[in-house]
């Protein structure tokens, strides 16, 4: 597994690059508090790019009251999905 340090790396050479290069990007790196994986770039039009957060329980702290059932553990992910996808787009 890669670290922060190979993550931003790898980002300033491929700054200015065509988008391609980003498919250099696919890995996993770990940061401090969390674990980035970079399954899948895609940068043609229209299609998705697959990439993964994951954030301990210790450090996330959500009330493990959230994680009893499968469909509250299902609206925390919802909402968490949701809440990202709007601080990306912001």
């Amino acid at each position: 597994m890669k670290d922060k340090e190979d993550f931003f790396q790898q980002l300033g050479q491929i700054d200015g690059q065509p988008l391609e290069q980003y498919e250099d990007l696919i890995g996993t790196f770990e940061f401090p508090r969390y674990v980035l994986r970079m399954a899948r770039v895609d940068v043609r039009e229209n299609r998705r790019s697959l990439v993964t957060v994951r954030i301990p329980q210790p450090v996330a702290s959500f009330p493990p009251s959230l994680l009893d059932t499968p469909v509250r553990r299902t609206a925390l992910e919802d909402y968490l999905t949701r809440r990202l996808r709007a601080a990306i787009e912001a």
